[in-house]
């Protein structure tokens, strides 16, 4: 316990030097903390609490704490990359959005993750299936733990689903696995990311011809102003639509979002402050867009609050509905209090408090060099990709597609810049003047904006998470199962 608390502290401790914010951390902590308390108390089964209740609800917790410290990165770095807020504002606000997204919206990804796994369970699985249960999430958090400590950006969802996966391989055998679940989860974690890049390099290629080379820039951005953030408003009102509103219509939810982004549009283009002279393009861009950024990064949070608390209670909502039964098969018709949606938000949120700036630092600079317009592509291609995938009920990565989006963004913004592609241009700019020639070739000596090193060592954590995960899941289970024996 000793060292588990020396390592807590020295990953909590980089994440800001800051004093003052170092004593509200301390003190939003440890009210998240009571307040996580009381309401596991107040999830007191009937027949009281017995051991794989406790051990089920400390898996829960920990898992939850694990996901806030590793995913907070997912929502925030670009934001914190782009110097637009502060790490302690952009934990704070991705802190109260998991809260909000956990309780509104994760019902169906919960259910997804918790029964979808594991084939119509007999009776004579339940106290197998009930120990799979409780190991799984101790073997993801292990893993996740692991990894955030080596600033590694990993699948939540890929960390608990091969845990479960080889849980359920120790304890139950293959017969017992949903391979075509995992067969859907796996290929939304191709397309998911492979999305995510498409939109932001797109979204990029778009503001890049558009507004960056324009001939009057700066006008160009005020008057593309309303347009973006319209768009932004129309993501944001439709998947509040979906998470909202039963069984809404899709034409209900389009016509709710175009709404929005119409009304949000022409309040900008009637707000909008009129253009300063002296200002450079990316000044004027943060003044503009500081505010829909730090709103498109709070949907992205409440979106992973709605998809990814159910990497946490997932396993102790089927811990609690087998405990309850001695029928395992009755895990189908498991259902999801709103209490325990909150003890996953108020658990994603101290774990983003405490422990979530060491990677959103990391990958804020490892991927690639952010300005406001790539920030705001890259949250716009993120959320449209999660939000969607949450509306089917698909447990995605939001890391994949997040460090996607990012990286696309990069290497758009490589590919536009660099000489090879864009050379006519550059010779021209070039004979400008002197001034625009030394400009020019700083330029280029940054040409390769995407950071090679930190893109191969994510790729490597995100192949090694799968078998990893399986890995510790059956060897917790075994073990587990041995304690249990003797």
């Amino acid at each position: 316990m000793l060292r588990i608390g020396y390592i807590l502290a020295i990953m909590s401790s980089s994440g800001t030097q800051n004093s003052g914010f170092g004593a509200a951390r301390l003190g939003v902590s440890a009210l998240f903390g009571a307040l996580i308390l009381l309401i596991g108390m107040s999830l007191t089964p009937g027949g009281g609490w017995t051991a794989p209740l406790v051990l089920g609800l400390c898996g829960a917790v920990l898992m939850a704490l694990m996901i806030g410290a590793n995913d907070a990165a997912n929502m925030m770095a670009s934001s914190v990359g782009a110097r637009l807020i502060s790490l302690p504002a952009a934990l704070l606000i991705a802190a109260v959005c998991e809260i909000a997204g956990a309780m509104i919206g994760a019902r169906a990804v919960v259910e997804t993750v918790g029964t979808g796994l594991i084939v119509d369970p007999t009776p004579a699985h339940h106290d197998p299936l009930l120990l799979a249960m409780i190991a799984a999430p101790f073997a993801a958090a292990l893993w996740i733990g692991l990894a955030t400590f080596l600033r590694l950006p990993v699948s939540t969802t890929h960390s608990l689903v091969g845990a479960i996966t080889g849980a359920g391989l120790a304890m139950l055998g293959a017969d017992m696995i949903a391979w075509d679940m995992l067969g859907r989860i796996g290929l939304a974690w191709l397309w998911s990311p492979a999305l995510g890049f498409a939109f932001a390099a797109g979204g990029f290629a778009a503001i890049q011809f558009t507004i960056v080379e324009a001939q009057d820039n700066r006008h160009a951005l005020r008057r593309a102003l309303p347009i973006l953030t319209g768009l932004l408003s129309t993501v944001i009102a439709s998947y509040i639509t979906l998470k909202l509103v039963t069984d809404a219509a899709p034409l209900q939810v389009i016509g709710i979002g175009l709404g929005a982004g119409a009304c949000v549009g022409l309040i900008t283009l009637l707000l909008a402050k009129p253009v300063e002279q002296g200002l450079s393009l990316n000044a004027m861009a943060g003044s503009y867009l500081r505010l829909p950024i730090l709103i498109a990064a709070a949907s992205f949070a409440f979106a992973h609050g709605a998809n990814d608390v159910a990497n946490a209670i997932a396993p102790f909502a089927a811990i609690k509905h087998i405990a309850a039964s001695d029928d395992a098969g009755l895990l189908a018709s498991m259902t999801v209090p709103r209490l325990l949606l909150a003890l996953g938000g108020f658990s994603l949120a101290l774990g983003v408090i405490l422990l979530g700036g060491r990677l959103t630092r990391s990958v804020a600079r490892d991927i690639t060099r952010l300005t406001p317009l790539s920030t705001l592509a890259a949250l716009m291609a993120v959320g449209m990709t999660v939000l969607f995938a949450s509306t089917l009920g698909l447990p995605v990565s939001s890391t994949h597609t997040a460090l996607a989006a990012i990286f696309g963004v990069g290497l758009a913004r490589e590919m536009l810049t660099d000489p090879k592609w864009r050379r006519d241009r550059r010779v021209v700019r070039l004979n400008q003047s002197p001034r625009a020639a030394i400009r020019t070739a700083r330029h280029a000596r940054h040409r390769k904006l995407v950071r090679r090193r930190g893109i191969a060592k994510i790729i490597i954590a995100w192949l090694i998470t799968l078998p990893a995960a399986v890995g510790m899941g059956w060897l917790m289970a075994t073990i587990a199962n041995m304690a249990i024996s003797f």
